[in-house]
């Protein structure tokens, strides 16, 4: 009974103290921007900052180290000599073999990126030309007109000296007095006096309103459309044939290939958003977080993150063996600040409010 009792004991205490949060944590960070910063600048990032918000609410003593790449970092923990890995790390069945993960706090995939439509100073003046050349043009000079013969009809008798007896001199005036009222410029010199003229004027001034609201609206609208990127570039149906330029190194090519685009291979995002700016290719394929990240930092790009998404993944935290209790306690933090939108808030600070 007694040796039963010591054993029971002694299996308690040996988990107790595998699971137990070490003292001061050995945490590895490493990625990629916008979830963790280049080695030559302080450690931040999504990844980072969410970690710190983690740790200042568990009251985790910790204390980063650099490393290289995802691989080293597993090895590490799975060695022991890491409690902990920080990044942009997707969760997978394969590596999930070798180290324990946190839930996902970050869901994500491949995005899409394609030029905004207008290139050109011109391209954003073809709307208001088009606009003058429609039926609005065309409403204000026939409707001046009419409204012009109709003022000169009603006043060319009660009113000689502003609206003369023949008809050319007084359809002139007529015509002066309507293109006034349209353009609500009003200089006074025209009056209408008999009442027939001023019911025509004031259907006249209500027309005018309903005009300008029109011309305002429709100048306004057509500006924003022309900003839209293309509908065609919306849906993944649409890339089918299209040049897809995709940073080499990263096994891209083979996960868009069963989409139909047309891979060209760049060294560099940014090689990749200048070939797009010079449509060389159509599209930009990458992860949709660094996507998300140049675009909002490189507005001069003047392109945008469709909402394409392919390849699904989700990144959580990895941790070393027997790390259950740390575990639990990270997984609680990271629904919390889920829930809270300081995970939200952590993301809109490194890749804008999408």
């Amino acid at each position: 009974m007694t040796r039963h009792f010591i054993i029971t004991c002694f299996l308690v205490l040996s988990c107790a103290a595998q699971s137990a949060t070490p003292a001061k944590l050995r945490v590895g960070i490493v990625g990629f921007l916008p979830f963790v910063t280049p080695a030559n600048q302080a450690p931040a990032g999504i990844s980072v900052e969410l970690f710190e918000h983690i740790a200042k609410q568990l009251q985790l003593n910790y204390q980063f180290e650099r490393l290289s790449d995802i691989n080293t970092g597993l090895a590490r923990l799975k060695a022991g000599t890491l409690n902990m890995l920080v990044g942009p790390i997707a969760i997978t069945a394969e590596q999930m073999r070798v180290v324990d993960f946190s839930q996902p706090y970050y869901h994500t995939g491949l995005g899409v990126a394609v030029q905004e439509n207008p290139p050109s100073d011109w391209d954003d003046f073809k709307p208001l030309v088009k606009l003058l050349a429609s039926g609005l043009l065309g409403f204000m000079v026939l409707g001046s007109i009419v409204v012009g013969i109709l003022i000169w009809l009603f006043e060319r008798e009660g009113n000689p000296k502003q609206f003369s007896g023949r008809f050319g001199h007084g359809l002139i005036n007529g015509a002066w007095f309507a293109l006034e009222t349209i353009t609500t410029v009003g200089y006074g010199d025209i009056v209408p006096k008999s009442i027939g003229g001023r019911i025509v004027t004031g259907f006249w001034m209500v027309l005018a309103l309903v005009w300008m609201a029109a011309v305002t609206a429709t100048i306004s609208a057509t500006f924003t459309i022309s900003h839209l990127p293309s509908k065609e570039m919306q849906n993944i149906s649409g890339l089918r044939n299209k040049r897809v330029a995709f940073v080499a190194g990263f096994g891209r090519e083979a996960m868009v290939a069963p989409y139909g685009m047309r891979p060209i291979e760049m060294p560099d995002l940014r090689s990749a958003f200048t070939a797009l700016q010079a449509h060389h290719v159509d599209a930009v394929v990458h992860d949709r977080p660094q996507l998300k990240y140049y675009v909002f930092n490189k507005p001069e790009t003047a392109a945008v993150v469709t909402d394409i998404s392919l390849a699904h993944e989700t990144y959580g935290f990895a941790f070393a063996a027997n790390q259950q209790r740390l575990i639990h306690d990270v997984n609680l933090q990271i629904l919390m600040a889920i829930e809270s939108d300081t995970m939200h808030a952590i993301e809109a600070k490194w890749v804008g409010a999408f």
